[in-house]
């Protein structure tokens, strides 16, 4: 049997009322979605998402919406030898239609038992796969009000959320409410700190919420996602975290006048030894290319390409979806403008272009 192309289609359909329409899968039981399908291998995404509408819905394809976003995310263990050995990941194209009002669904019996049109929030919490929430969310446009969406920054070691400020300007000047996460960095552990931010973000009266990491703060949303992988949906940015721990620490914490300099940000943490990125959704990351910062100043400098702290090696993982390089030093990411357009493209579209 030839193996299936790790490229699909998601079509939300939906009304002007935003009342979603959600098919069950007839196995597993009870699992919920919208209109999604694989490419074959001849076709485009668009090709894929006419076919799929028509085959699943019956219903028309001449309002096919292209979202111009797509996403990568883990193939379910249990549909995994459907595709060749390895392939682990699928990347999933976004589609939308919208109808004047509800209408009978003509359903492949062979894949769904049952439809269900429900109102855009109820929708999002039935729909079984987290992209498929965060797709609904993010596309399908509520009835009464703009959605709620909100950004939390979480900052890095030795920071108290000052350097944040600029940033927090530019991105509200771009239209986003920001929200700022304030931890001790020295005194708790990341994964201490990943549950304190779990709290924050639970009170946040928002439908969507983005974090956007600085360093140290992106191992705390590593841990966030590792200890508490259901969380509201939005995207996620890091800003010269070193993934898998930092040279600059290391060297560090091998002198015992400079150790304490570490604190117990050293537990799973800076030293490496950190929680894979566990999030169900893209994971992008801005790295620095200017050699100034603690790095270049106390320990005479790292490989290049750096920011003076982190060197870009240490940013990049086969977790990271987009990463970007700027002309910036590790703090001064913070304040260049041409990285708040960035992350702003980002928050928005799911890329830095």
């Amino acid at each position: 049997m030839a193996h299936k192309r790790p490229e699909s289609v998601l079509v939300l359909v939906h009304t002007v009322r935003a009342e979603v329409l959600l098919l069950r899968r007839k196995s597993p039981s009870d699992f919920w979605q919208s209109v999604t399908g694989s490419l074959e291998w001849d076709e485009t995404p668009v090709q894929a998402a006419r076919r799929e509408l028509t085959e699943e819905s019956g219903l028309p394809t001449d309002g096919l919406i292209d979202c111009e976003a797509n996403h990568l995310f883990t193939i379910y263990p249990m549909w995994r030898h459907r595709y060749a050995p390895g392939v682990t990941r699928n990347r999933e194209h976004v589609f939308r239609v919208a109808l004047p009002e509800r209408r009978d669904v003509v359903m492949d019996a062979s894949e769904h038992d049952q439809f269900v049109w429900l109102p855009r929030l109820e929708a999002a919490a039935r729909a079984t796969s987290h992209t498929n929430r965060d797709a609904i969310l993010a596309w399908v446009p509520a009835a009464d009000q703009g959605m709620r969406e909100a950004v939390v920054l979480v900052h890095g070691i030795w920071m108290v959320g000052l350097e944040m400020l600029g940033l927090k300007r530019s991105l509200r000047r771009q239209g986003f409410a920001c929200h700022q996460f304030f931890y001790r960095s020295l005194v708790d552990t990341p994964r201490q700190n990943a549950r304190k931010l779990h709290r924050f973000l639970a009170a946040i009266d928002a439908e969507i919420v983005h974090l956007v990491a600085h360093s140290l703060g992106g191992m705390v949303v590593l841990h966030l996602f590792d200890c508490e992988p259901v969380q509201k949906p939005g995207r996620v940015l890091m800003l010269g975290t070193p993934l898998h721990g930092s040279e600059t620490a290391r060297r560090l914490h091998a002198r015992s006048f400079t150790r304490p300099l570490l604190g117990r940000s050293v537990h799973r943490g800076l030293l490496g030894n950190l929680p894979a990125w566990k999030g169900p959704r893209p994971l992008g990351m801005i790295a620095g290319t200017r050699a100034l910062g603690v790095g270049t100043l106390l320990l005479g400098g790292l490989p290049a390409p750096s920011d003076g702290t982190i060197m870009v090696n240490e940013t990049r993982s086969p977790e990271v979806d987009l990463h970007l390089c700027v002309p910036c030093s590790h703090a001064g990411m913070l304040w260049s403008r041409p990285v708040a357009i960035a992350i702003g493209r980002f928050l928005r579209s799911g890329d830095f272009e």
